[in-house]
């Protein structure tokens, strides 16, 4: 008998014991998991603490460069309001990044002096003041480190891009450091030369009026506008979408397929119900060859514009190629001389076969009346005196470009090289100042301005 309580007891305490090491083992794993998720959430927060740190000095030198070329103090007045928050921003990131202090401590002294100079110069600028010669060669230094600055953090983003854990490495056993922190040891004072600073204290989305001005004639019902979509697109199966009003436009949808071999190919296409008007369509064909020169697709945009769609005028005024495409802008120009951008029409071309794969009219459709004749009141050579002399003039041409709220401006538009990079000033032709500056960035994805 006892021997049988026995057993019951040993198989009892085996079953107790069984349900503590399986509940044991559900805690271990909840907390495993628990532990994962905030390591996860860790890498989370450094992650985008750096690549908001890439973004913020990516702006920094931007904005620099248009400080060292701009003669406006209104825009100067601008760009180091823009610079103070820059700073702000990028001393916050810094602060969130898990890296000892004596490896950063230059860049923070950088990104705290630069915020303390702009600031004081921005104050001083409010009160009517100027920025002194000195000055400027200064921030000359400034942007000449801001680009050191954005090189050595653009290189790190892509060891960060490939899997590279921060979390792992901030306290490495193999390296005796913190790993990470070793990462950013180029930003270092002795390697990166950061000035010492003594302080006191093109028009892309020029849609200009909610009003549509572009729009000519009477309006349209859906079967007169599905008889356009058949004349610009032949042979292809029409379906009607719905109808759409928007604040700017009320338009006709129309999705149109063709079958080639195992291929579907789809456009989707807008047209507008006053006028009749091709507002915008999007092809879906690929592009894998860049048989066509940039010249002959510009001209296949310029010719479809006039002869297909009878817009005339309109020349090309810019381009870039991405993807197997050209992205072309074309403006309207006024007495065949002057370039006005709120008129713009963007038409993207297949450089495999020249085939139009986009088109989008909105700009044009908006902002497109009739002009009375401009005359400069101050000619090139006096325009371009307004320039800093650090600018490698290398064109001039005469555009209207929007204002910055409401209205259009008369403008002679200098392209200039300063420190390896291109730039685009715009000089008032009737009052002389300087109104506008803008930097061509080179990016994977073509080119782009701000």
């Amino acid at each position: 008998m006892k021997m049988r309580k026995s057993t019951i007891a040993i198989v009892a305490l085996a079953v107790v014991l069984a349900g503590a090491i399986t509940a044991f083992g559900v805690v271990m794993n909840n907390n495993t998991n628990q532990m994962g998720q905030y390591r996860n959430s860790l890498e989370s927060v450094y992650k985008r603490s750096f690549y908001d740190l890439v973004d913020d000095v990516n702006n920094i030198e931007m904005v620099l460069g248009k400080m060292s070329v701009t003669t406006s103090e209104t825009l100067r007045q601008n760009y180091l309001t823009k610079l103070c928050s820059l700073a702000d921003e990028a001393q916050s990131n810094l602060a969130i990044l898990p890296l000892e202090h004596e490896i950063v401590n230059d860049t923070v002294k950088f990104v705290n002096s630069l915020g303390g100079f702009a600031f004081a110069l921005q104050q001083r600028i409010v009160k009517g003041g100027v920025v002194s010669g000195d000055e400027l060669d200064k921030i000359d230094e400034l942007y000449d480190t801001s680009k050191t600055v954005k090189y050595e953090l653009n290189r790190l983003s892509v060891i960060l891009s490939g899997g590279y854990m921060i979390i792992d490495n901030v306290h490495n056993p193999n390296a005796g450091e913190n790993g990470f922190s070793s990462e950013f040891s180029a930003l270092s004072g002795q390697v990166v030369d950061y000035p010492q600073l003594i302080y006191d204290g093109p028009f892309s989305e020029s849609v200009l009026n909610k009003e549509v001005r572009g729009l000519l004639g009477a309006e349209v019902n859906k079967e007169e506008a599905k008889n356009k979509v058949i004349q610009w697109f032949d042979d292809y199966n029409i379906a009607e979408g719905e109808d759409e009003s928007t604040s700017t436009f009320e338009v006709f949808n129309f999705t149109l397929t063709k079958t080639s071999g195992q291929n579907m190919e789809t456009i989707y296409v807008q047209v507008t119900k006053k006028g009749g008007k091709l507002l915008e369509f999007s092809r879906n064909t690929p592009s894998n060859t860049l048989a066509k020169t940039e010249e002959e697709c510009i001209t296949i945009a310029e010719t479809y514009a006039r002869d297909t769609l009878g817009i005339d005028s309109m020349k090309a005024v810019w381009s870039t190629t991405s993807n197997g495409f050209l992205y072309v802008n074309l403006c309207y120009m006024l007495d065949d001389s002057i370039v006005v951008y709120p008129d713009m029409i963007k038409v993207k071309v297949s450089r495999e076969n020249g085939q139009i794969c986009g088109w989008e009219a909105r700009a044009y459709y908006t902002n497109h009346v009739s002009r009375a004749t401009q005359t400069p009141v101050f000619d090139p050579a006096t325009a371009k005196s307004r320039l800093d002399g650090k600018l490698s003039v290398l064109s001039q041409r005469l555009v209207i470009v929007p204002g910055d709220f409401v209205g259009e401006v008369f403008c002679y538009e200098f392209k200039g090289i300063y420190g390896g990079s291109t730039y685009y000033v715009y000089v008032d032709a009737t009052m002389g100042e300087e109104i506008n500056l803008l930097k061509l960035i080179e990016t994977d994805d073509g080119e782009m301005f701000m």
